[in-house]
Parts: C-alpha cells; sequence; structure tokens
C-alpha cells in the first residue's frame, strides 16, 4: 500500500517534531518517531522537520524514493535502536499465513491521526477558523491584501492554499505581519501559492481579532476586480488551524472590497503653512507622522480632536505629512513652510 505523501500530514505534526527536539513537552512515542524519521536518517533532526514542510507545501510531492508508509512487524520490540524494526516478510502463496501481524506507520504523521484516503481531514465536520481577506479599490496597479482574523484565537499553527484569478492580477511578494509564513511559490503562475505556519510556543500564537496575519502585494491586471477574485482553498494544502488544545479546524475565508481613500481627498491648509496645519478630510487617520525630504521622522502624533497640527517647532522648507488608519494604510501629502 502506498499513499500521497502528504496525506494524513499537517502543520501540527511539524509542532509535534519541534516539541520533541527541544524538549518542550509531548514526548513521541516510538511509532511516531518512526513517523517523523521522514529521510531514514535514523533519528529526528531540523532536517526530518524541513521535508515534512517541504511536503506539506507541495514544494515536493513525496519524502524521497520512499514510500509514504511504513509496515513494522508485530515482533518490533525498539531494540537496539527505536528506529531498528523489520519492514519485510517473506510469503508463500500457497502458504497459510494468517499469523502475519504489523502496524502501519505513515510518514510524517508525528501525532499519529493518519486515516486511510482521508486527504482534507474530514474538513465538513471541523470548527471554522475564519479569515477576512480586503481588495484595496485603489486606482494604480498595486494591490494590497491583508489577510485578518475575524475572531481571537490562540493558535499553534495554519495552513492553506491561497488562490487567485490569474487572468485579473498577478502575486509580486508577501510582504508580512505578526505571523512568519512558509510559502511555496511554485504555481503563481497558476494563481496559487501554498501557504503554513506554526509557532514555536507550546501555548500557541493569541491572535486578536483583525490582527494581519500577512499581507500580499498584487499587480493588478484587469482594472476591475471582485471578490471572487481570491480565496482560500484546500486545492493543493489542505486550510487548517490548530488550536492551543491541539485540535483541528477548518479555515474558511471572505473576501471584501473596500474603497482605499486618495492623497486627492484630503486637503491640508495654509500651505505653506506658519504655525499651525489644518487638515481637512473624512479620512479617517488614527496617527499622523512628520517627515522632511529625506525621509528622517521629526514628529509623530495621534489624530487631534479639532484637526490641527501644529508646526512651530519646524524650520523653513518642504515635509511630507504622512496619515496613517487603523487598516495601516497611508497617505502622504507635502507641505511648504
Amino acid at each position: 500500500m502506498d499513499n500521497n505523501g502528504d496525506e494524513g500530514v499537517t502543520t501540527l505534526d511539524i509542532v509535534f517534531m519541534q516539541w520533541h527536539l527541544l524538549n518542550m513537552g509531548g514526548k513521541l512515542s516510538n511509532y511516531d518517531l518512526i513517523a517523523s524519521d521522514v529521510n531514514n536518517s535514523k533519528s529526528l533532526s531540523s532536517l526530518d522537520i524541513a521535508q515534512t514542510r517541504e511536503v506539506i507545501l507541495h514544494k515536493k510531492t513525496s519524502f524521497g524514493n520512499r514510500k509514504s508508509v511504513e509496515f513494522v512487524s508485530s515482533d518490533y520490540n525498539a531494540l537496539p535502536t527505536v528506529f531498528d524494526f523489520d519492514n519485510k516478510t517473506s510469503i508463500n502463496p500457497s502458504a497459510d499465513r494468517e499469523d502475519i501481524d504489523f502496524t502501519a506507520v505513515k510518514l510524517g504523521d508525528a501525532n499519529t491521526n493518519w486515516v486511510i484516503h482521508n486527504t482534507h481531514g474530514r474538513l465538513e465536520q471541523l470548527r471554522e477558523f475564519e479569515i477576512l481577506m480586503e481588495i484595496a479599490q485603489n486606482r494604480g496597479t498595486v494591490i494590497q491584501i491583508p489577510v485578518r482574523t475575524a475572531v481571537s484565537h490562540a493558535i499553534l499553527g495554519l495552513q492553506f492554499t491561497l488562490e487567485w484569478n490569474p487572468d485579473m492580477m498577478s502575486y509580486t511578494k508577501n510582504t508580512g505581519g505578526k505571523l512568519h509564513f512558509y510559502a511555496n511559490e511554485d504555481f503563481v503562475e497558476e494563481g496559487k501559492l501554498t501557504i503554513m505556519w506554526n509557532s514555536q510556543h507550546p501555548s500557541g500564537e493569541t491572535l486578536d481579532k483583525n490582527d494581519i496575519l500577512t499581507s500580499m502585494q498584487f499587480e493588478r491586471i484587469s482594472k476591475t476586480l471582485s471578490a471572487d477574485d481570491i480565496t482560500i482553498t484546500s486545492s493543493l494544502t489542505p486550510a487548517l488551524a490548530f488550536d492551543a488544545d491541539m485540535q483541528s479546524m477548518k479555515i474558511t475565508s471572505k473576501t471584501v472590497l473596500a474603497n482605499v481613500p486618495h492623497a486627492q481627498d484630503i486637503t491640508i491648509y495654509p500651505n505653506p503653512v506658519n504655525d499651525m496645519l489644518h487638515i481637512s478630510s473624512t479620512y479617517d487617520f488614527t496617527t499622523y507622522s512628520i517627515l522632511n525630504i529625506k525621509g528622517d521622522v521629526l514628529n509623530t502624533g495621534t489624530r487631534p480632536i479639532d484637526n490641527f497640527i501644529s508646526t512651530n517647532h519646524l524650520k523653513k522648507g518642504v515635509y511630507v505629512l504622512q496619515l496613517t488608519d487603523k487598516e495601516h494604510r497611508i497617505i502622504n501629502k507635502k507641505f511648504v513652510k
């Protein structure tokens, strides 16, 4: 019997491997260790973790030339080492061999939860972990799409396939966020990016509502985009999250279109300014910064109630007023003193 390399292997398995290597609790059983030794080095190392990550992200489809399942004989006793076991037997077709007994071990399945031909882990039966994505309706060709949490949650890891319409936009880069993701860009021409992350802490990472997990940058191809042009799927890497209790959750996504304010929509006056600069706009900025033409930040503050910002400390010259909203979107306006 053999199966796809990624079947039954998830980010949670990497969490278990790391815990064992770093003595952080959750010691692996002998069978778990055999499953974790994906490169057949007779030990568990960071290389096994790296190779398991490649399979989850579909960078590779198997663990080298090995079959994805090892059959361990029932007389296995972990001697002289855990990794010494008999996985072969001779069968005479004419002989009755009902005495053959073995344990099937799925490579990479460090928490031994593999179910045969259950590739996506019974997704329909799991609790949901919702992710929000926002397509900024800006006027330029560069599109920034933040990936956010819909609710607060403590998680150990997550993984998914980001899928978009390659006729409408092309992937540029991952610009980062609260979590450091591993990603496989081999399928971006097809409109797919596989992504995963796992916590380095036994208690996981606490995510607050609307936290930006990461942000994706795209180049606009079509003038008009819709919420259907990008989503999260399980087409390559199954869309799963794992909570602090090591329970699996199904990742769902919702994409919305957002109107982004533009510099043309904001008026600052007087310009040139003397002592007080007034901002006239419905743009709901939360903080501001004043920069010189070199980009050095000279002053920062939260939005004043009366929308007046003092400039009496500035020398004569050219400056940039930088406004930032709660979505971390930035607008720059140039002024002179």
